[in-house]
């Protein structure tokens, strides 16, 4: 009886300091979600043939808003920082530059509005590995040469041979 009580203390603690936290962070697919108070982002990269940009909604009390200042700083794998600054464009900010492949890094995003200043740290990595040569060469693996496509197509139930 008394591991059970203890158990259940300990899972009320847990669950306290998970909800105590200021920091809210969701992500699916397309859109990574921040929030802290009344404070909200909605960060996503667009991927299209003139090249990836990162688009940002802001919300203040569920309303948009945007702020005095904001600007994210990437660290890619295996390189260095690189800032990203945004310019307002139909009502949402838009990275000035674009975003160059791949896109898995580590990232912090700042706010500035109304001398309030704000941060949040965002990881966004790409499944992509590394093979040997060895491997590469006894199991016969090639790569197709880079192209650019048109629209991306569902062919989730699909295999490609090479």
């Amino acid at each position: 009886m008394l591991k059970q009580i203890l158990f259940l203390f300990l899972i009320g603690t847990v669950t306290s300091i998970a909800t105590a936290s200021e920091d809210v962070t969701n992500s699916n697919d397309n859109q990574n979600i921040f929030q802290k108070g009344n404070i909200k982002i909605e960060v996503s990269i667009d991927e299209s043939p003139e090249g990836s940009v990162i688009i940002a909604s802001t919300f203040e009390d569920g309303k948009p808003f945007i702020p005095d200042s904001f600007s994210i700083e990437l660290q890619k794998l295996g390189s260095s920082s690189e800032k990203f600054e945004f310019q307002t464009s139909e009502g949402v900010l838009r990275s000035i530059k674009a975003l160059s492949e791949p896109h898995s890094f580590r990232a912090t995003i700042y706010l500035t509005d109304k001398r309030r200043k704000y941060s949040w740290e965002w990881e966004n990595f790409e499944g992509r590995t590394q093979i040997s040569r060895a491997l590469t060469e006894k199991f016969q693996l090639a790569t197709a040469p880079k192209f650019r496509v048109g629209p991306l197509k569902d062919i989730s139930n699909c295999w490609v041979l090479l």
